[in-house]
């Protein structure tokens, strides 16, 4: 299954950070470091697995952490309707 960010919500880029707004309950929100990388990702369709592959190939980190946390963030944003799934 892929991930991708959801349509209608704003985000931009600042002062490394990502700053996203989601008009459907007027919610604010900020990722930084990795996670900055992570919104650029799912600007198209990806699965986990090719997210965590160019995040293992950008940055020194174990690869079964990687796709843990990667996890953890896409279940956030998409508890937070930030992502949708699709095929």
């Amino acid at each position: 299954m892929k991930i991708v960010a959801a349509s209608g919500q704003v985000a931009c880029e600042t002062g490394g950070e990502t700053l996203i707004l989601n008009p459907s309950n007027n919610s604010y929100y900020s990722l930084g470091g990795v996670g900055v990388r992570i919104w650029q990702l799912i600007s198209r369709p990806r699965t986990v697995v090719e997210i965590r592959e160019a995040l293992v190939a950008e940055y020194d980190v174990d690869p079964a952490e990687c796709e843990a946390q990667s996890r953890e963030l896409i279940g956030w944003l998409a508890a937070e309707q930030l992502v949708r799934y699709c095929e």
